[in-house]
């Protein structure tokens, strides 16, 4: 495995230890829980994360699968590097500027079951599985088409750092809703 995989499998192993030791023992009153009602709770944070995540996978398996086909918009040489910097300084967790998610990343609106961190776990070992199937290849030199929209192309190496990043920034927000005042005790 070359180091870019193996930093990228350590950083989402850190994500899903954090999550499993930070908010594995809430209930399921804790994990649904808002701030206010236009904000995430902690599930929905986690929810969101498996739905971007998951949006990635049929890109991926294309990848894998040695069935992708890049696209007119890949094909301009500037342009998924310009993309893929433009939206790792979105989702970076430094960037404390709040965002509007893309309606394809929304999170679940109802109450999500308690098994949400499971279910993230489970949806790690997947991502960590296409990144280990990808090691052989030149991640910069394949690009995929963002789920949001085939204009906007991303090069493999930042398709997995902006998921990566992006687990991070929301991790921190989920922490964030268990500091809040009002945050319910066990």
């Amino acid at each position: 495995m070359t180091e870019t995989s193996e930093n990228l499998i350590a950083r989402l192993c850190e994500v899903t230890s954090d999550v499993k030791s930070s908010f594995g023992g809430l209930t399921a009153d804790q994990l649904n829980w808002k701030p206010l009602p236009d904000k995430w709770s902690v599930a929905q944070c986690i929810d969101h994360l498996i739905t971007t995540n998951r949006a990635y996978f049929k890109r991926l398996e294309e990848v894998v699968g040695g069935d992708l086909r890049p696209n007119l918009w890949s094909r301009i040489p500037f342009w998924s590097g310009l993309v893929g910097y433009l939206i790792k300084r979105s989702v970076d967790p430094q960037n404390r500027k709040k965002m509007k998610t893309f309606p394809v990343f929304e999170p679940s609106q109802s109450d999500v079951p308690d098994s949400i961190i499971e279910d993230f776990a489970d949806c790690q070992e997947k991502l960590m599985s296409y990144i280990r199937q990808t090691d052989h290849l030149d991640r910069k030199k394949i690009k995929i088409a963002s789920p949001v929209s085939d204009k906007a192309p991303l090069t493999l190496a930042s398709a997995f750092e902006i998921l990566v990043i992006h687990e991070r920034r929301h991790f921190d927000q989920a922490v964030e809703v268990t500091g809040t005042n009002g945050f319910p005790a066990a």
